[in-house]
């Protein structure tokens, strides 16, 4: 033990003088990356996360400048562990629970730079409902027109894209055919809608896998028809209801260019409104979750040629992505610009 404690002070003290052999020499090439440009640390800190970009943070003041770039955070992403703690359990163990004084300085430092939220909750479903309530408060603050906390103005204030991927299978088991559907709904969904009335600017919109009931997807978009009626520009609504079930909303947005839903959620009232729209891409997307294409009904091929004739422009793209031998529901006198399969056996 003592001839190896003294080989490794022996190795520190010869590491330490090489260092400052190094410091002394005129020729020592130095690194420069304290110097790279604003945009590559961009891009450089928007793959990291919060956490890391934390601690990029402290390393100089040139990445302490790039913690703060407005690109940096383009896209917040929140999990069940962002800006949570470990807390003990007595029935799951240790499970994240969100900080809220972290979430509040995190808001405070930040939240005037976020420019779209990405919500990807996979178990713990609280911490989602917490954070949307504490976002949603603050940006309610900014629209008060007197006693709006001076350290709140300007949260939220830049938000254009919000997406919402519900993890709805809860199956235990790892293997990709087994499915246990569960959809969201009570006071998550409301914190969602409430979230939603907020974000008065939002151009791009993405709810997936909501699985809803028919009275809930019914009113799903009142908020976001009132709040971004004439500003949304891209609306993606993936398995909404796991039932037919039109949502009547997706054809009254002024200004809707794109347009991805499931098949089970158009019928040929939706087609009248989206023939007189402003769309020119609707991709029909089924997914692992959404029922096979027996228990679909196409859209009449009368309601279809009624679109091409009132608006010429539209392309319409069926896409499957599943991990069964999923197949396409056809949409006949469609005027189809492309037809993607994703499965294992095609």
């Amino acid at each position: 033990c003592y001839i190896e404690v003294d080989e490794h002070e022996n190795d520190t003290v010869d590491q330490s003088d090489e260092n400052d052999s190094k410091n002394d020499d005129p020729d020592h090439c130095w690194t420069q990356w304290s110097n790279l440009p604003d945009h590559i640390l961009e891009r450089i800190f928007s793959h990291l996360t919060i956490k890391e970009r934390y601690y990029a943070s402290l390393t100089c003041y040139g990445w302490y400048r790039a913690f703060y770039l407005p690109h940096v955070w383009s896209n917040f992403l929140v999990e069940d562990a962002t800006l949570g703690r470990m807390r003990y359990n007595y029935y799951s163990g240790w499970q994240p629970v969100l900080d809220h004084a972290r979430l509040q300085s995190c808001l405070l430092s930040v939240g005037h730079l976020i420019r779209g939220l990405d919500f990807r909750p996979q178990v713990s479903f609280n911490n989602m409902f917490q954070f949307m309530s504490l976002i949603s408060w603050a940006m309610e603050q900014n629209a008060r027109t007197s006693g709006c906390p001076r350290e709140w103005v300007g949260c939220g204030s830049r938000i254009r894209s919000l997406n919402y991927l519900f993890s709805c299978n809860m199956a235990l088991s790892e293997d990709p055919e087994s499915i246990k559907l569960f959809g969201t709904g009570g006071q998550l969904l409301a914190a969602l809608k409430r979230l939603m009335l907020c974000l008065t600017n939002l151009h791009s919109l993405s709810l997936v896998d909501l699985i809803l009931e028919r009275y809930e997807a019914n009113h799903l978009l009142d908020e976001v028809l009132e709040s971004c009626c004439l500003v949304l520009r891209r609306l993606c609504l993936v398995n909404v209801t796991n039932l037919h079930c039109p949502i009547m909303h997706i054809g009254l947005f002024l200004n809707l260019q794109v347009l991805e839903v499931s098949p089970q959620n158009i019928d040929d009232d939706v087609l009248m409104l989206l023939a007189d729209s402003k769309v020119r891409h609707l991709t029909l997307l089924q997914n692992r979750y959404t029922p096979p294409a027996l228990a679909i009904s196409p859209c009449s091929a009368k309601a279809w040629l009624t679109v091409r004739r009132d608006n010429p422009k539209l392309r319409v793209h069926l896409r499957v992505e599943s991990t069964t031998n999923a197949v396409i529901l056809l949409q006949p006198e469609a005027p189809v610009a492309s037809m993607i399969y994703q499965t294992p056996k095609t």
